[in-house]
């Protein structure tokens, strides 16, 4: 019983500490196990070099073709059935959440918006240095294999970050601990040590504003969201590598994030921000009209 007491909680759960490093062994083993097999079976990979230790499969290198983004949407897809299983397997839920696309949707057209308004924000303050590589976008047929390899990289994030890591924790610590919990997960894993300090802050504002768009809407949510941020930036327009863009360099980089990314710009804090104010306004804004009268 001592021993059990050790592994399961009062309510015959997982304790958080082994949920967590069952979900890491999870996903690491199931990355390397992808890896090796492309790298065996398809020669040289160029689309699975992984910049964090929980970055998922590295769509941002689609550009390259070969065998990545096949690799890349394999590993994807597979992670989402991986931990859609464990999610079942361990009652991190009391109901099985389905994902409803329409809302995922919504979402990807307000993360269009946002990204598109940047690259827009970055050309009217840095006209003079005008290039013509970004003057329109890269439609090509990598850019429609991009659609499933971002989605699904990004669903399965989400997945793993938000339907097991941060519900898993939900149900075993405080909201306030689990998601501080998450947030140091994610500085650890987009080793955020090397971000501005604009960067710091929009890291930790994007995981809260996930949690609470994962709390009110679920999981299609963040993922719409995202997907949506995601493709614009790296499939419509060229960059020579992830979150870099090469015109951008220097003036306004507090505003676009400069050769760091939009990302690492006052641009994605006000969007934040602004997703969490909406988000505040749709529970308060009926009792604040109520007050008023």
């Amino acid at each position: 019983m001592k021993i059990k007491g050790i592994f399961l909680d009062k309510s015959g759960r997982l304790r958080l500490v082994w949920l967590w490093l069952l979900g890491f062994a999870v996903y690491f083993t199931w990355v390397w196990i992808t890896d090796v097999a492309f790298a065996r079976f398809f020669g040289r990979l160029t689309g699975l070099v992984h910049e964090g230790i929980l970055q998922t499969p590295m769509w941002e290198t689609f550009a390259e073709r070969g065998w990545g983004a096949i690799a890349s949407i394999a590993e994807s897809a597979g992670l989402i059935l991986l931990f859609m299983w464990l999610y079942r397997r361990m009652g991190i839920h009391s109901h099985w959440e389905k994902f409803d696309h329409r809302t995922c949707a919504r979402w990807m057209i307000v993360g269009v918006l946002a990204a598109l308004a940047g690259i827009g924000l970055c050309l009217l303050t840095d006209s003079l240095r005008f290039d013509a590589s970004l003057s329109k976008p890269a439609f090509s047929l990598w850019t429609l294999v991009a659609v499933p390899e971002i989605y699904l990289a990004t669903r399965a994030g989400e997945v793993f970050m938000m339907d097991y890591l941060y519900d898993g924790a939900r149900q075993r610590v405080p909201r306030p601990a689990a998601l501080a919990l998450l947030i140091a997960v994610e500085f650890v894993a987009d080793a955020a040590w090397h971000l501005s300090w604009i960067g710091m802050l929009n890291l930790a504002l994007q995981v809260a504003v996930v949690t609470e768009l994962h709390e009110r809407y679920g999981l299609a949510a963040a993922a719409g969201l995202w997907f949506g941020w995601d493709y614009v930036l790296s499939a419509l327009f060229p960059i020579d590598a992830a979150g870099v863009w090469p015109l951008y360099r220097v003036s306004d980089a507090w505003l676009t994030g400069g050769h760091h990314g939009l990302f690492e710009g006052a641009w994605m804090t006000a969007v934040i921000l602004g997703i969490m104010g909406f988000l505040w306004l749709r529970v308060h804004w009926k009792l604040l009209m109520e007050k008023k009268k």
